[in-house]
């Protein structure tokens, strides 16, 4: 990317960053585990956009891409779930048997929108650059802040508004 859309991304993360920080519920893991997050997904798009715009690798199509991706994904997240919650969930279940059936079923439906999700992020990602579902991610999360004011009645700082415009104006 040229010099220019790298410097139209300082006051949108930056923006970002200083509505975060000065939150009043602030926690620093949290924040962290965020920038993390943030910063997988970046990566995550950027290779969607290489994959679905072929160049030096196979051109896939959205469909195709999820047909390799979600494997992926569920040989490093059954794991994961088993360590941390595998526990907390048999106990549950071995006490409450005639909930497993209602959570089977939103398990389902959950699948179902992840996939739809997916499948919307990838035909978008293939249409727009990487960079671009970045940016609006970035004011995704300018956009639930102001809609959890709006809505959970969250204390809000000035410095919060104005790292949301600085977010916005980016």
């Amino acid at each position: 990317y040229s010099l220019n859309v790298w410097a139209t991304m300082v006051p949108i993360v930056g923006g970002v960053a200083l509505a975060s920080l000065t939150e009043i519920q602030f926690n620093l893991y949290g924040f962290i585990c965020s920038i993390i997050s943030s910063a997988m997904t970046a990566l995550q798009l950027i290779i969607v956009g290489l994959m679905l715009a072929g160049g030096k690798m196979k051109k896939m199509d959205p469909v195709n891409l999820l047909l390799y991706m979600a494997p992926t994904s569920l040989v490093f997240l059954v794991p994961t779930l088993l360590i941390f919650e595998g526990s907390h969930i048999y106990n549950h279940y071995s006490h409450h048997p005639d909930q497993l059936a209602p959570t089977s079923g939103l398990l389902v439906v959950s699948g179902v929108v992840a996939f739809l999700l997916n499948y919307s992020t990838f035909v978008v990602a293939a249409l727009i650059s990487s960079l671009g579902l970045v940016v609006w991610g970035n004011l995704k999360a300018v956009s639930s802040i102001i809609l959890s004011v709006i809505f959970f009645r969250n204390p809000i700082t000035l410095t919060n508004w104005l790292g949301c415009f600085v977010a916005i104006g980016g």
